[in-house]
């Protein structure tokens, strides 16, 4: 029994550690594609509940490129709003596909991987404690 549930914390380690290394992965991307500058602003924020009691906010931001007006959903919501409706934000996006952006000094990305690293490694140190204590006893 003790073997499936090491099993376990290691597979459940391993994904979340992953998901947060790809997140970084698809942020720096995002940085090194998205390099031409404009000013834009949050047109919406949409409060999304998760169950009874989680809610996460979700900015909508606004950017015109060459004449088009684009509206982009963050793909990060938080439990608070980190934005005001109607806050000018410095974008950067991609020249070659318009609608790939990121927001300048928006931190929920990259702290969102952290978080996924984060617990996965704790996974894995719960799991060496597990098989120590258990090789003591």
């Amino acid at each position: 029994m003790l073997l499936i549930t090491e099993l376990l914390i290691v597979f459940f380690g391993f994904v979340f550690f992953m998901v947060g290394i790809i997140g970084l992965i698809i942020n720096k991307r995002k940085h090194d594609n998205c390099t031409e500058m404009v000013m834009g602003k949050v047109k919406n924020i949409v409060k999304q509940s998760r169950s009874e009691n989680v809610d996460s906010y979700f900015p909508f931001f606004e950017y015109v490129v060459n004449g088009q007006t684009i509206v982009k959903e963050s793909h990060y919501g938080t439990g608070k709003p980190r934005f005001e409706v109607g806050q000018e934000v410095v974008i950067y996006y991609n020249p070659e596909k318009i609608e790939d952006y990121y927001v300048e000094n928006d931190k929920a990305p990259g702290t969102i991987s952290f978080v996924f690293i984060g617990i996965g490694m704790l996974a894995f140190i719960i799991d060496i404690i597990i098989i120590v204590v258990s090789n003591i006893i």
